[in-house]
Order: C-alpha cells, then structure tokens, then sequence
C-alpha cells in the first residue's frame, strides 16, 4: 500500500497539473479575445471547443450577446446615416434660398443676417457631411481615397488658421511636432478632427492661457 501511494499521488500530481494547464490555456485565449474586443475590433468572438462544457457555454452566451451589440450598433450607424441624408438635402435647400435672397435684398442688417445664417448652416452640412464620411470609412467604401500624409505638417497648417483667434484672445498657441510623422488615413477628415481640438482648446482656456 506505501508503495503504491507514492506513483498515485504523482499521477494526481501530474493529472492536475495537466487540467491546470489546460484551464489557464483557456482562460488566457478568452482574455486575449475580450482585449482585442475592448480595443475597438467588435468581430471577435471568444474561442469554442465543442466540448459543452461550462467554458463553452459561457463562450456561447457572450458571442450571442456581441452578436446582439453588433446589431445594435448597425442599426443606430444606419439610423444615424440615414438622417444625415434626409437633412442635407433641405438644409442644401435652404441655403440657396437665403443666398438667393441676400443678393436680391438692399437692406443692410438683413444682409449681414443671412450671411450670418448662411455660415451657421455652413457648419450644421459640414457636421452633416463628416458623419456621413465617418460612415462610410467605418464600412470600408472611402479606405480607397486614403492617402499618406505628414500628420505634423498638418497639424503645423491648422495651427496657423487658428493662430490669430489665439492672438485676439491674448493665447499663446505653439506646435511641436516629430519629423516624418507619416500616417495614412483623410486627410480632409483629420484636419478637421485636429480643427476641432485647436477650436476647442482656444474657445475653453482664459486670456493669457498656453494652447500646446
């Protein structure tokens, strides 16, 4: 009997050992996955054996539920395009109107009324416009318009159209950017992603304040 607990208990040691290992395996594919899912890449799905066991079940019940988020997602995304679309083409509308009749207008104040208006509308379609973009990048129609472009360089451009707002407003507005910052994305997209930080960042800090 002494002799034989000695190879018994290695075997169990072993076994453990073994199912241990297994388990950890398993876990780790599961964290790996969940992390690239966290990172933005919806289309994983966590790993099944076909074993049935409660790995797999658990597995199973939250791919139904990213299928279910997944869904969710389009259809807010296609809303979201949709009435993008149905806006653009009466705000565009509306536009020609008032241009139409700031030219045909010889009052002054009303004059200067709607072309206040007109830029207002100017940037509502702008907005209309880049979500529409975004949508379509994020379906993969626009990657083919990508282009490679120095990031710095653009960021050096809007730093110049926002450097006298920053002046009127008593800020200090500075760039420093690395050399050969090569990405490749819209450039049209980005500028107005950068814009909008610069925009942001003057408009929020008091007088006399640093924009870096």
């Amino acid at each position: 009997l002494g002799l034989g607990v000695v190879p018994a208990m290695l075997l169990a040691i072993l076994t453990g050992a073994m199912v241990s290992r297994r388990a950890q395996q398993r876990v780790k594919a599961v964290h790996q996955t969940a992390e690239r899912i966290m990172r933005g890449n919806l289309h994983e799905r966590l790993p099944t054996r076909g074993t049935h066991d409660e790995f797999d079940r658990l597995a199973r019940n939250v791919n139904q539920m990213l299928d279910e988020i997944g869904r969710l997602l389009e259809n807010v995304k296609r809303a979201g395009n949709d009435i993008a679309h149905d806006l653009r083409t009466p705000l565009a509308r509306l536009r020609i109107k008032l241009e139409r009749g700031k030219n045909t207008t010889h009052h002054v104040e009303l004059r200067r009324t709607v072309a206040s208006a007109i830029i207002d509308l100017d940037e509502v379609l702008g907005v209309i416009t880049a979500l529409l973009r975004i949508g379509e990048i994020e379906s993969g129609w626009r990657r083919s318009g990508f282009v490679e472009f120095d990031l710095g360089m653009l960021a050096q451009e809007v730093a110049q159209i926002y450097q006298p707002i920053a002046e009127d407003k008593n800020i200090e507005l500075s760039v420093t950017t690395d050399k050969n910052l090569i990405v490749r994305a819209e450039r049209d997209l980005m500028l107005e992603a950068i814009a909008n930080l610069v925009q942001n960042a003057i408009k929020f800090t008091p007088g006399g304040g640093h924009v870096a």
